[in-house]
């Protein structure tokens, strides 16, 4: 019986094709004792393939004995999938990357706090704030990168966003921020409510002194849940005209004797949720 010998033989990308050949001892078998021809590739095709290979052949591949498949069972010209990027990920409260863009919410489902104001006052203005938005929350970075926050009363645009009317003026204040909730850092000096009475009057109520915070209800913070706006009517603003369902008032009427000494008025607090909204500098 003749002796075996190893025959080697190149392919595309320097890969090695081993296998047991037969000298011409052999009985039957053809003389291979010649010299092996120089390897050889196959040049790329210029053509491109779309869900297989394209009929001149895989690019970059040797005709000699490799299949489509690869030689682990894949393609062999499919990229590694990417890695994914962390910061692509949606930010998640308890993370401290929560909420990281500047953002606005409107206040939904608002109620003014009967334990602390006159229940003569909440009792009529509370059932007229039924799907209305009397205050939005925007927060900002500063030139120096510090967060800042606005709470104030806002109007609506021509483009379906929000804005701070510039006759309705109201401050910027600093803001502490967690990874799961953010208040005032500092009370603002001037805001505003706005709401619609019953004679479908606009009524805008000025508060001083005015601090809130909130709790973020999601990951991608599009709502807000458990805010608070805590403030003071200042007494000047007593006179405001307001329409309920038993006729027209005043704010003074409605709530009574000052609660507030310094400033003189009346300590106001709101409960609501909030919901994402886009807010504009006009």
């Amino acid at each position: 019986m003749g002796q075996s010998e190893m025959v080697v033989r190149w392919v595309s990308g320097g890969a090695l094709l081993l296998g047991l050949g037969c000298n011409a001892s052999s009985p039957g078998l053809s003389d291979t004792s010649a010299p092996s021809p120089s390897p050889t590739t196959t040049a790329p095709s210029s053509g491109s393939s779309s869900g297989g290979s394209s009929s001149g052949g895989s690019p970059g591949r040797s005709d000699a004995g490799m299949s489509d498949s690869g030689a682990f069972g894949g393609d062999a010209g499919d990229a590694a999938p990417a890695p994914i990027d962390a910061a692509m990920l949606p930010a998640k409260p308890g993370s401290d990357a929560a909420c990281e863009s500047p953002l606005g919410w409107w206040a939904t489902d608002a109620a003014f706090d009967a334990n602390v104001m006159a229940a003569s006052f909440t009792s009529a203005v509370n059932p007229m704030l039924a799907g209305q938005h009397p205050v939005t929350i925007a927060d900002y970075q500063d030139a120096n990168q510090a967060w800042t926050l606005r709470v104030s009363a806002t109007q609506t645009n021509g483009n379906y966003q929000q804005y701070f009317p510039f006759d309705h003026a109201s401050d910027v204040v600093p803001m502490t921020r967690q990874s799961t909730s953010f208040s005032s850092a500092s009370a603002a000096g001037s805001a505003w409510i706005v709401l619609v009475d019953m004679a479908q009057a606009t009524v805008w109520v000025p508060i001083s002194n005015a601090s809130v915070s909130a709790t973020y209800v999601d990951a991608y913070c599009q709502d807000l849940t458990g805010a608070e706006l805590d403030a003071v009517i200042p007494a000047s603003a007593g006179s405001t005209s307001i329409t309920t369902a038993q006729g027209q008032t005043t704010l003074h009427d409605l709530l009574g004797d000052h609660t507030s000494l310094q400033p003189r008025g009346w300590t106001l607090r709101l409960q609501f949720d909030g919901q994402k909204v886009d807010v504009s500098s006009k």
